[in-house]
C-alpha cells in the first residue's frame, strides 16, 4: 500500500485491475485487511496477517511492506520504503503535511514536543478477559515512553502467579530459598497474635465430610480440612508433555505446616512463661496481703480477748451487786467505748447493759417513793445516760414502743424508773396536792426520755385530773380548782384543753344564784382569765357575770345626801376581768340614765351649785381612767354639764354661773387634749379587740354553744371524712370550711346554718 517516494503520486499507485489505461474513478472500491489484491483473490500471506482471537502470547506482526509490479512482468515486487518509514505507516504526502506543521522526526507531537514520538501500535490481547486482567496492555514502545509504576497490588499479583506456577506439572522448580528465624524474632512477631487453632478442643475432633472435590472425603476434624492443599483447578494449570519424576508439593506443604506449628508452640510456651511469671508476682502480692491480714487478725484477736476480759469482769460485778459494782461496770463500759469502740459498735455491746446493768440499777430503786425522796438514784441515771446514749439518738414515735425497738437507755428507764412512778401516781398521789409530783418530774425531766414523759402525763396524770374535774363541785370544794390544775400547765399546756369545757360548765352552774356582793366568784375566775381562750372567756362572762352586774346597777340607789358606794365598788371591781366595753354598756344602760335623772331633779329644787359641782366631780373621780376615755362615758358626762349650764342661767346665785362655766370649759379642754403616749394596758380601744369576734366557723359554734349552755368538745379518735368529730349537746358534728355535718340518729346531714345545728343540739 505504500508508494515509492520517487515515483509520481498518482501514476505509481498500486493497480487492482488488469486493465491498462487511465483509472476509472467511478468504479467501486474494494478494501482488504492487508496485502495486495491480485484479481479477486487474497494471497495466503494476507490471510495470515488477519487478527485472530488466539490466547497465545505472540507479538503483534507488523504490516507487510507494499508490493509493486515490475514492468514487463505479471507479478508484483515489494516497494522500497525510506529507512525510517517504519515510523510512519502512511504515504509521504501525510509526512510532508505534518512536517509543514512543524513536526520533527523521532520527536514528540505538540508545540513543546511533549506527545508521542511513534504512531499508535495495535497490540494483540492475550485472551478475552476484562481489561487489566492480564496486566498492562501497552506496547513495548509505549512502555518505554510511558513506563508503568509498579504498585503493591501488582507485586502481590506477580508473587501469587509465581507461586501458582509452582503447581504446574513438569515445570522446572526453582531452588527454594531457606530463611532462618530465631526464637526471639518469632516471639516478637507472634506475641500479639492469637493461636489459629486448637487441635485439642472438642470441635476439632468432630467428623467432617468434604464434598468440595470430585469425590466425597471423610476427614477426622477441622485440622485435616485446614491441611487440604489450595491446589488450583486443572483448567487453570497448563499441562506439560513430561512430568518430573520426583515432585512432592504435599510434602513441602506439610513441612511448612510443621514449621508453623512449631512457631505457634514456641509462642504459646512464651505466653505460658509470661503467665507463670505474672502468677508468681500475683502470688507474692497475695502473700504480702495475707501476711498483713494475719497481723490484723492477730491484733483483732488480742483486742477481742481484752474485751472478753472486761465483759467477764462486769459479769462478776453483777453477781456481787451493790453501788460499788455498778460504778465498776460504768468504768468498764466507758473503757469499752473509748479504747475498743470498733468492737463495741460492731458487737452492739450497749445491749449488754440489759443483762448486766439493769439488775444492779433495779436494786438501787427498790422501795423508792418518788414523792418523799425524789433525788434517789438521780446521779446514777445521769452517769448511765451519758454512757448508753453516747452513740444512740432516739427517734421513736409515741405508741410504737416495744422492748425490741427501744434503745438501751430508754429500756433502762422504762423497766427501772417507770414501775415506781406508775405505782406512786396510781395509788399514793392526791390530785389536789400536785406540787410534790410536779417538782419530782421537773427534777427528772432532763434525764427522762421525751416519749416516756409524754406517756406519764398522758396515761397516768391526765386520767386522774379528768376524774377529779368530773367530781369537782365549786360550791362545796374548799380547794380552788386552779390550785391543782394550773401547776400542770408548763408540762401539759394544750393537753388540758378538753378539761376546760366541763370546768366552765360547772362554774356557770355555780353562778346561777350568785350575787356581785360575793367576792369568791372573782377569786375563782380571775386565775382562769389568762388560761381560757379569750373568746371563750368573754362569752362566759357575758353570759354569767355581766347580767348580774347590770342587775346590781339597776338596784343601786343614787342619793346625793347619803350615798352608799358598796354596790358601785362591787361592779367596778370586775373591770380587770370584764372588758371595758362590757362595763361601759352596763353603766350607760343601767347607771347614767338614773344618775342624770337625779341630777335634773336636784337642779329643779334651787340647789347649791357649789355642792352640785362637788357632787359632779366626786362621781367623775369614781370612774377609772379606761372608762373616762370611752366616748359613751364622755357623752354622758357632757350631757350632765349641759343640764347644769342651762339650770344655772335661770338662777341668780352669786358666782355659780362663773363656776359652772369654768367647769364646762375645763372639761371641754380636757376632751380636746391629745392622747397620752403611755397608753394603759386596759385602754378601752385595746379592749375593743377583734378577738371577741369569731373569725372561723368553729369559733362561732363555740361562742353559740357557750351562750346556749351546750357542751362542745372533740371526741377522741373519731373522724368523719377525715375531719374531727365534736360533741355538741345531744348530737355529733363535723366542721368543714363553710359547711357543718351533723349526725342525728346515725344519719349524717349537712347544713350551713349555725342556728340550725344549735337547735338540733338543744
Amino acid at each position: 500500500m505504500w508508494a515509492d517516494s520517487e515515483s509520481d503520486e498518482e501514476n505509481n499507485r498500486p493497480k487492482f485491475s488488469k486493465r491498462k489505461g487511465p483509472k476509472d474513478y467511478f468504479a467501486p472500491v474494494s478494501f482488504v485487511s492487508g496485502g495486495i489484491k491480485i484479481g479477486d483473490k487474497v494471497t495466503k500471506e494476507e490471510e495470515e496477517d488477519e487478527i485472530t482471537d488466539s490466547d497465545e502470547d505472540e507479538p503483534v506482526q507488523p504490516v507487510k511492506q507494499p508490493m509493486t509490479k515490475k514492468k514487463g512482468s505479471s507479478g508484483y515486487k515489494q516497494a522500497k520504503l525510506p529507512k525510517d518509514s517504519l515510523h510512519f505507516r502512511t504515504n509521504d504526502a501525510v509526512t510532508r503535511m505534518m512536517m509543514k506543521m512543524g513536526y520533527q522526526r523521532d520527536k514528540g507531537l505538540g508545540k513543546n514536543l511533549q506527545g508521542i514520538s511513534t504512531p499508535i501500535e495495535a497490540v494483540q490481547r492475550k485472551g478475552r478477559g476484562a481489561i487489566g486482567l492480564y496486566g498492562s496492555e501497552k506496547s513495548e514502545r509505549a512502555e518505554q515512553d510511558f513506563p508503568t509504576k509498579p504498585t503493591s497490588d501488582d507485586e502481590e499479583e506477580k508473587e501469587f502467579r509465581q507461586k501458582l506456577q509452582r503447581w504446574k506439572k513438569g515445570e522446572v522448580q526453582q531452588k527454594r530459598k531457606v530463611k532462618y528465624t530465631t526464637v526471639d524474632e518469632l516471639i516478637a512477631a507472634g506475641s500479639g497474635k492469637k493461636r489459629s487453632r486448637d487441635n485439642n478442643s472438642d470441635i476439632s475432633k468432630e467428623k467432617i465430610i468434604d464434598m468440595t472435590g470430585k469425590e466425597q472425603r471423610v476427614l477426622s476434624g477441622y485440622h485435616a480440612l485446614w491441611m487440604k492443599h489450595d491446589k488450583p483447578s486443572e483448567d487453570d494449570v497448563p499441562q506439560r508433555d513430561q512430568e518430573k519424576l520426583f515432585d512432592l508439593p504435599e510434602l513441602l506443604h506439610n513441612l511448612d505446616l510443621l514449621v508453623d506449628m512449631a512457631g505457634e508452640e514456641i509462642i504459646g510456651n512464651n505466653n505460658k512463661l509470661k503467665y507463670e511469671s505474672d502468677m508468681c508476682v500475683n502470688l507474692e502480692h497475695e502473700h504480702e496481703r495475707l501476711v498483713k491480714l494475719c497481723e490484723e487478725e492477730e491484733e483483732r484477736i488480742a483486742r477481742m480477748t481484752d474485751v472478753i476480759k472486761i465483759v467477764d469482769e462486769c459479769e462478776k460485778c453483777q453477781k456481787l451487786g451493790g453501788i460499788e459494782s455498778l460504778q465498776v461496770c460504768a468504768k468498764n463500759f466507758t473503757k469499752l467505748q473509748e479504747d475498743y469502740y470498733i468492737e463495741y459498735a460492731m458487737h452492739d455491746l450497749s445491749s449488754m447493759a440489759v443483762a448486766i446493768v439493769f439488775p444492779l440499777v433495779k436494786k438501787v430503786f427498790e422501795g423508792w417513793n418518788p414523792l418523799k425522796n425524789p433525788k434517789q438514784g438521780i446521779e446514777i441515771m445521769k452517769q448511765w445516760k451519758i454512757i448508753l446514749e453516747r452513740d444512740n439518738q432516739p427517734t421513736y414515735n409515741q405508741g410504737v414502743m416495744s422492748s425490741q425497738t427501744m434503745l438501751p437507755y430508754d429500756r433502762l428507764f422504762w423497766e427501772v424508773f417507770m414501775p415506781p412512778i406508775r405505782n406512786t401516781i396510781l395509788n399514793n398521789w392526791n390530785v389536789h396536792y400536785p406540787d410534790a409530783l410536779v417538782a419530782m418530774l421537773e427534777m427528772w425531766r432532763p434525764l427522762v426520755p421525751e416519749w416516756i414523759l409524754a406517756n406519764i402525763l398522758t396515761t397516768l396524770v391526765y386520767p386522774k385530773l379528768q376524774v377529779e374535774v368530773e367530781n369537782w363541785n365549786p360550791l362545796t370544794d374548799l380547794v380552788a380548782i386552779h390550785t391543782w390544775v394550773h401547776p400542770w400547765l408548763p408540762m401539759m399546756a394544750d393537753q388540758l384543753e378538753p378539761l376546760y369545757i366541763p370546768i366552765r360548765q360547772k362554774l356557770a352552774n355555780a353562778l346561777t344564784k350568785w350575787h356581785p356582793s360575793d367576792r369568791s366568784a372573782k377569786l375563782i375566775l380571775q386565775p382562769w382569765a389568762g388560761v381560757f381562750n379569750p373568746n371563750h372567756m368573754n362569752v362566759f362572762l357575758a353570759k354569767n357575770i355581766v347580767p348580774k352586774l347590770a342587775l346590781c346597777m339597776q338596784e343601786f340607789v343614787i342619793n346625793p345626801l347619803q350615798q352608799q358606794m358598796d354596790a358601785w365598788n362591787w361592779v367596778i371591781s370586775w373591770l380587770d376581768i370584764i372588758s371595758p366595753v362590757s362595763m361601759v354598756k352596763v353603766l350607760t344602760e343601767n347607771f347614767f340614765p338614773r344618775w342624770i335623772a337625779v341630777l335634773s331633779k336636784w337642779l329643779s329644787s334651787n340647789p347649791n351649785f357649789d355642792e352640785l359641782t362637788k357632787w359632779y366631780l366626786g362621781w367623775k373621780s369614781m370612774f377609772p381612767e379606761q372608762l373616762l376615755s370611752d366616748p359613751a362615758v364622755k357623752n354622758c358626762l357632757n350631757e350632765a354639764l349641759e343640764i347644769m349650764n342651762q339650770a344655772v342661767m335661770e338662777h341668780s346665785q352669786p358666782g355659780a354661773r362663773e363656776n359652772i362655766a369654768y367647769l364646762t370649759l375645763t372639761e371641754r379642754r380636757r376632751a380636746f387634749e391629745p392622747e397620752r403616749r403611755d397608753v394603759p394596758e386596759n385602754n378601752p380601744l385595746l379592749s375593743l379587740n377583734f378577738t371577741s369576734i369569731p373569725t372561723t366557723l368553729k369559733e362561732h359554734i363555740e361562742q353559740r354553744a357557750e351562750e346556749s349552755g351546750l357542751l362542745f368538745m372533740p371526741i377522741p379518735n373519731k373522724t368523719y371524712e377525715g375531719r374531727q368529730v365534736y360533741k355538741l349537746g345531744r348530737i355529733q358534728i363535723s366542721i368543714d370550711q363553710t359547711m357543718i355535718h351533723y349526725n342525728v340518729k346515725g344519719q349524717w346531714n349537712m347544713t350551713g346554718s349555725v342556728e340550725t345545728v344549735i337547735n338540733k343540739a338543744e
